[in-house]
């Protein structure tokens, strides 16, 4: 049974936003998915105490199969929830009432308009939301090779701060400052504060600024990569151009983290099938890179592993990601993305031999200060359940049990 989470504006009860999130789920998006008949659709306030934004919530968020977000009232959580949606690389579909304007942050991305102000307006919206399921249908599920580290909100922020705190008024080195929408200072410091406060309008302007005036080039790039993570569009052209005219001065690190971001960006615009030749070429070119160690190419392999398995070209990426584990056998994650590639291709005995490996690695783990992953042992213990391996599924609570003493080494989300 698949998971869709529904994402909009509830509002309170009687209330002009929560009859139309009410008349959104029950004539538009359930109609639409009932055809499938394994879906679970939930909406935040289903099931919840609460309409804020809870624990539960952002565990939908972060593992449901799809999510299909109403942008309608430009409402704050909603736009926050999608931002965390993207940053998993999963699937959403993007909805808003007919002649509603989106930010220009999302105008890139195809959206589902919906019209309920008659029935015969109402089916056609059902249509047109099962074209964009049939897609996800088609070419599956899941962004199941990624790797958070490279996407997540958190290491993202961690990044922002680690940042702030060495930088001072010339963070540039140039002594130079501007003033963008209030803000003085260091055109650097201004970026990442700006971000930080998910002003990406600014950030724009400061990294424009930061351009003219420095010439570091590694940092240019990470800072436009981090623009691409928040889903500014501006980001998308600034980080293709560094790749195009630097390419040979770029470290391995900023490269990963730039091509994985314009790859999530591009299978949340649905464009991945127009870029999948660039994508592919440039990581390629960026595994032959001089004095690379087993880590950086394993992220290359790993990307190209995740656009494969975008294309459902599964062989190819099957090649792939098992590079990735021969350079990097102890890493979950790529234990966890092989596990899905196997599954997508029926093989079951390497399919179990991989999830498998993932308990054993968090198994030799030290839970007072090494994360563990609860998509992967959730995934983990959905394939021995399902084959009847009692003992491995004895194995994998024990763990979870001992992992739940130390909460803080738990996360959610691939």
């Amino acid at each position: 049974m698949k998971t869709c989470f529904v994402i909009s504006p509830i509002g309170q009860d009687g209330s002009d936003i929560r009859k139309n999130a009410d008349y959104l789920f029950e004539l538009i998006i359930e109609p639409a998915l009932e055809i499938y008949n394994d879906y679970k659709v939930i909406r935040g306030d289903m099931g919840t105490t609460v309409t804020s934004i809870t624990d539960e919530v952002i565990k939908l968020i972060q593992n449901a199969e799809l999510c299909i977000i109403d942008l309608s009232g430009h409402n704050p959580n909603v736009f926050y929830e999608c931002g965390r949606r993207h940053e998993t690389g999963k699937p959403f579909i993007l909805i808003k009432r007919k002649g509603e304007e989106i930010p220009f942050d999302l105008k890139d991305i195809r959206t589902v308009d919906y019209d309920l102000s008659d029935p015969h307006k109402t089916r056609a919206s059902i249509s047109s939301l099962r074209k964009f399921v049939n897609e996800f249908e088609e070419i599956g599920y899941g962004s199941g090779t990624s790797v958070a580290s490279l996407s997540s909100i958190a290491n993202t922020l961690n990044r922002l701060e680690r940042k702030l705190d060495t930088m001072g008024s010339s963070a540039t080195g140039t002594g130079q400052s501007i003033e963008v929408n209030g803000i003085s200072g260091s055109p650097a410091v201004v970026f990442y504060s700006s971000l930080k406060a998910n002003d990406t309008a600014t950030a724009v302007k400061a990294l424009k600024r930061f351009m003219q005036i420095s010439a570091d080039i590694n940092l240019q790039l990470d800072m436009a990569s981090m623009l691409v993570e928040a889903y500014e569009p501006a980001g998308v052209p600034t980080v293709r151009n560094i790749l195009d005219k630097d390419f040979d001065k770029l470290e391995p690190s900023k490269l990963t983290i730039a091509l994985h971001g314009l790859y999530t960006y591009y299978v949340g615009a649905f464009v991945i099938k127009d870029e999948y030749k660039y994508l592919k070429e440039t990581t390629k070119k960026a595994l032959q890179k001089q004095g690379l160690e087993d880590k950086d190419l394993a992220g290359f392999y790993n990307l190209l592993a995740s656009i494969e398995y975008s294309m459902k070209n599964d062989l190819e990426s099957l090649k792939y990601q098992e590079k990735t584990i021969e350079l990097v056998p102890g890493e979950p994650a790529y234990n966890y993305n092989i596990a899905k590639i196997y599954q997508a291709l029926n093989k079951n005995e390497e399919l179990i031999n991989s999830v498998e490996n993932i308990i054993i690695i968090y198994k030799n783990k030290d839970l007072k200060k090494d994360k563990i992953n609860l998509e992967y042992i959730n995934y983990a213990r959905e394939i021995m359940v399902k084959n009847k391996l009692a003992d491995k599924v004895t194995e994998i609570d024990e763990l979870v049990s001992n992992a739940k003493k130390y909460p803080e080494s738990l996360t959610f989300g691939v």
